[in-house]
This record gives C-alpha cells, sequence and structure tokens, in this order.
C-alpha cells in the first residue's frame, strides 16, 4: 500500500499562501529590526545620564556612588519621587538643597551638609566676581551595620532631612505633639491610710489600738449624760454634808 500523498491541484494553493505569509512575516521583522536599530543609541545615552529629573527640580543634582548600574538606576528613582513628593509637601517653598549624594559609607539616617561660603566656581571661570553662595548635600547611607536598608528607608531618611532643613530655614516654628492621655484611678490616701495600705500588703499582722470615742461618748461604752457633772456634786455635797445617802441623777455620792 503507498501512503505518500498523490499531487492536487489543492497543494499547489496552500504552498502559496504559506510562501506569502512568510513573505509578510520577513517584512514585519525588517521594519521591526530597523526601529531597533534606529533607537538603541537614544536608549543607550538616556541610560548612561541616568533618570530623567523632573523640569521642576532641575538645580538639585543626585549622585549615586555604587557600583551595580541596576541598583544606581533604582536608587535615582527612589531619591527623584522622593523630592517630587516633598516638593509637593513643602510647596510654595521651594526645596532648600542642592545635591543627594548615596554612598555606602554614609550613615543610614542621613546628614545635612550646609555650606555658608561655598564658591560659585561657574561664575568664577566666566572671569565674574567670585560670589559667596549657600550650597545644601544631603548625604544618604545603603547600610546599617551588616544590613542593607531598603529603598522605603533611604527615601523616609531624605524626607526627614528635608524636614529638618525646612526647619532651619524657617526658625520661628513650633512643633505640637498630643500627649498620651493619663487617667487618675487613685485617690489621695492620709498617712494613716497610706501606713496602714502598707503594712496590709506585706502580710504583717496589725496590732490592736484603742478606739477613740467618737460622738462624746467615754471608754466605758457610756454617754456623758450618765456621769454627774462635777459642779453638781459639788452643790449637793454643801447642801448635804453628812452624806445621808441621797443619789445624784441615780448615782450614789
Amino acid at each position: 500500500m503507498c501512503t505518500r500523498p498523490a499531487p492536487t491541484h489543492r497543494s499547489i494553493s496552500a504552498s502559496g499562501v504559506a510562501l506569502g505569509a512568510a513573505i509578510v512575516n520577513a517584512f514585519v521583522a525588517a521594519v521591526l529590526l530597523v526601529i531597533a536599530l534606529t533607537v538603541a543609541p537614544f536608549r543607550l545615552f538616556s541610560g548612561l545620564t541616568g533618570v530623567a529629573r523632573p523640569s521642576k527640580l532641575a538645580d538639585v543634582d543626585v549622585q549615586v556612588h555604587l557600583g551595580d548600574s541596576a541598583c544606581v538606576a533604582e536608587l535615582e528613582a527612589i531619591v527623584w519621587k522622593t523630592l517630587v513628593r516633598a516638593r509637593q509637601t513643602w510647596a510654595p517653598l521651594p526645596l532648600p538643597l542642592d545635591c543627594v549624594v548615596i554612598g555606602a559609607s554614609f550613615p543610614p539616617g542621613g546628614r545635612a551638609d550646609i555650606y555658608e561660603d561655598f564658591l560659585d566656581a561657574s561664575g568664577a571661570k566666566k572671569g565674574r566676581h567670585r560670589a559667596k553662595r549657600r550650597r545644601v548635600v544631603v548625604s544618604l547611607g545603603v547600610r546599617e551595620g551588616t544590613r542593607d536598608l531598603d529603598g522605603w528607608e533611604i527615601a523616609g531618611a531624605l524626607a526627614a532631612q528635608i524636614q529638618a532643613l525646612v526647619d532651619e530655614q524657617c526658625r520661628q516654628h513650633r512643633s505640637l505633639a498630643i500627649p498620651a492621655a493619663v487617667v487618675q484611678t487613685t485617690s489621695r490616701l492620709t498617712p494613716a491610710t497610706v501606713a496602714a495600705t502598707n503594712s496590709s500588703a506585706s502580710g504583717e499582722p496589725q496590732p490592736d489600738k484603742p478606739r477613740i470615742p467618737t460622738n462624746g461618748s467615754s471608754l466605758g461604752g457610756s454617754s456623758t449624760d450618765d456621769v454627774p457633772r462635777v459642779a453638781d456634786v459639788l452643790v449637793h455635797m454643801q447642801k448635804d454634808p453628812l452624806g445621808s445617802g441621797s443619789s445624784l441623777n441615780g448615782t450614789h455620792v
């Protein structure tokens, strides 16, 4: 039995369709190749220059002193996003910094260096008078001990340094902090109550103390109405000096 297909007129049309599709795919691939070769120099140049900075922050310079190019690009993107958000926070006040430097030897919390007498080198090259200019440089670290800092930690350190610079520039500012509410449940105690409380807490037995009479009661528990007064006794003795046995208020004299 022969297994080879017999030639028919349908195979010719199918081969023509396949040839046309291959020609179209080759043409599309050639166009894409030309576009990629044309755009490649611009992409290479943009990669060398770093992340595009916003136009409103053109005066701020960002420098990342690390060896990994991917890490450099990531940190630059984080710094620029943080600067944009900080500018929105402190608008319309311009950000009081000129340069952000990131390196492995800087402190992890960041540091702001203010140079009041920084010489403008560009003005000196042009023959102008060398005017004194203030320059603010924020340095950020990428390691804390043996641990690498995350991107959000570096962004938080930069935001904190920017706020410190704004506080230094706006010297008349106040920081408001709401204290935690403290509920006092104890009442004032007298010294005797405090001593009793301390002794009961220590577990020592308390000696029996004599009860102080109140409301005019005597130590014996009887009222002062049952005891004759001294003046009445004297008057009765003057009237009955022999002591006939009469009583005063029910008490024998």
